[in-house]
């Protein structure tokens, strides 16, 4: 059956929804479960059932194997100096990105495909070995003998439990790489992929992959990466945990990938390389989150207001909340008490909601509130910045936002009199 073609929220209405479907139960049943995570959303038409992504966009399998792709409005090349930018992939050099990657359709492709190319540079530079300890029985001793494994073997004579130092490629690296060409292998269908993918495989055959405890894989490969692995083990890492938010509900290859958790990490991100020209820090993470009250008698430890990011100039603050949805003009009414609240909450002067939605190089900038909150002058307003457009781009257009807004540029220090230097 042919797969499922859809867009994301913000994409044109033609562009967004599929076309009507007719699914099978099974499908069905995973599309509602889908909808009620919020990764998919449904729309009733004369011919069956229509979908749309709603804030990931990807490639799930339903049940039976027929794919859904979810395109991002950004453009796949976008979405990826996206990801490098935030470093959760290595970059696209321009040259790749025009006449390799573009012609060659979704975004879990090009991601999958640039995986391919890691891995492959990896293989013919023939991967590093390393020494672990490793468990073996055996009537040579060649390593240090297991006293409490030999107690309770004794039968087993004349093998005796050793453990020794071992040259193995079964290395926590090679094991998430491992694991992610198994994903890759159902995110590509065709001649090309399979004959690369079986290539592949066939050398790294002799690495367990480790299903059962991917994220200790993880997290044991965050604290150090041999030399040359950096870009293969980022992609192997999206290509992993891009499958947990339909991993309990679909069975079957996933990709997915979160933008309002992009848009949210990238402002943060945002601020903090263009403080020294504004003037305004963020705070220490710590100070992003504190306990919410609803008076005495009803304290709850489990409640707490986290802010996506909170700038600091001398004694004020400022408070910015990332939107990944469409509303800049039309601002929600829970999300205008919601920035009153971390105005009162943070002790702030200023809160700003921040729209990745502009549809130019510029910035827009739109008043919402004036007035006194907590005895102090306080404004809220939100602004619409060009995420479509990339990083550098909605960075500059970030910058020029805030320098319009208040937030004074940093003065140089002054140079010292040359002349009268000289004459000192």
């Amino acid at each position: 059956m042919d797969d499922i073609t859809c867009g994301e929220i913000g994409s044109d209405d033609a562009g967004r929804w599929s076309a009507p479907l007719r699914l099978s139960p099974e499908e069905l049943a995973a599309v509602e479960a889908l909808e009620a995570e919020g990764v998919l959303a449904t729309r009733p038409e004369a011919g069956g059932l229509s979908l749309a992504g709603v804030d990931h966009v990807g490639t799930l399998t339903l049940p039976g194997g027929r794919r859904v792709h979810i395109r991002p409005k950004t453009g796949d090349v976008i979405l990826l100096d996206w990801l490098a930018y935030l470093g959760d992939a290595p970059a696209v050099s321009s040259r790749s990105a025009s006449e390799r990657y573009g012609p060659r359709g979704t975004f879990t492709a090009l991601v999958a495909r640039q995986f391919l190319d890691e891995l492959e540079l990896l293989t013919r530079r023939t991967p590093r070995a390393a020494f672990l300890q490793q468990r073996s029985d055996s009537s040579t001793v060649r390593g240090r003998i297991l006293t409490g494994a030999l107690a309770r073997t004794f039968h087993r004579f004349p093998s005796i439990p050793q453990s020794r130092r071992q040259r193995t490629l079964d290395t926590p690296h090679h094991r998430l790489l491992a694991a992610a060409l198994d994903r890759v292998t159902g995110l590509l269908h065709g001649g090309d992929d399979a004959a690369r993918i079986g290539f592949l495989k066939a050398h790294w055959a002799d690495v367990a992959a480790p299903y059962a405890d991917v994220a200790a894989t993880l997290a044991a490969c965050g604290s150090h990466c041999p030399p040359g692995y950096a870009a293969a083990v980022r992609l192997a890492s999206l290509i992993l945990l891009g499958a947990s938010p339909a991993q309990a509900v679909v069975q079957g290859a996933a990709l997915l990938v979160s933008l309002a958790g992009i848009w949210e990490r990238a402002l943060r991100r945002m601020c903090r390389e263009i403080a020294s020209a504004t003037g305004w820090r963020p705070v220490p993470e710590p100070q992003r989150t504190k306990r919410w009250d609803d008076g005495p008698g009803l304290r709850d430890p489990t409640r707490w207001m986290t802010a996506d990011v909170i700038l600091e100039s001398g004694n004020r603050r400022w408070v910015l909340d990332a939107k990944y949805k469409l509303g800049y003009g039309d601002e929600e009414r829970n999300d205008r008490f919601q920035m009153t609240a971390y105005v009162m909450a943070f002790n702030a002067r200023r809160a700003t909601l921040v729209y990745p939605t502009a549809e130019t190089e510029r910035a827009r900038w739109r008043l919402l509130l004036a007035g006194q909150i907590g005895g102090q002058p306080t404004t809220i307003d939100s602004i619409e910045l060009p995420m479509s457009a990339g990083p550098v781009t909605c960075r500059a257009a970030l910058l020029d936002a805030m320098l319009s807004l208040g937030a004074a540029p940093v003065k140089p220090p002054k140079q010292p009199n040359s002349r009268a230097h000289a004459g000192s």
